[in-house]
């Protein structure tokens, strides 16, 4: 995610409608990531293929406000946010 803050800002500095060629890719493998984090708290069986073996888990909550907002999901929103607006971009562009 901290890269995409750089990449992006810069693009809205220089006005870059090319944005999305870049950006997009690293904005969905973000996505996909989050994606499994958020499954692996919410769901008690995928823990079992948790890859933090050692150290901290996973499958911690160490943010849940609401009983449901965790810091995965929190990410999961920003990169389908990003995403959707990557996606927008993209498609005004042509």
């Amino acid at each position: 995610m901290y890269p995409l803050a750089i990449i992006l800002g810069v693009a809205v500095y220089r006005n870059d409608k090319g944005i999305a060629n870049y950006a997009l890719p690293l904005s969905i493998i973000g996505l996909i990531i989050a994606g499994y984090h958020t499954l692996l708290q919410k769901i008690p069986y995928l823990q079992q293929f948790e890859m933090c073996t050692t150290g901290v888990p996973c499958s911690k909550d160490y943010i849940n406000w609401l009983g449901f907002i965790t810091i995965p999901l929190l990410a999961l929103i920003a990169f389908t946010i990003i995403t959707i607006s990557l996606i927008i971009v993209a498609r005004s562009k042509k």
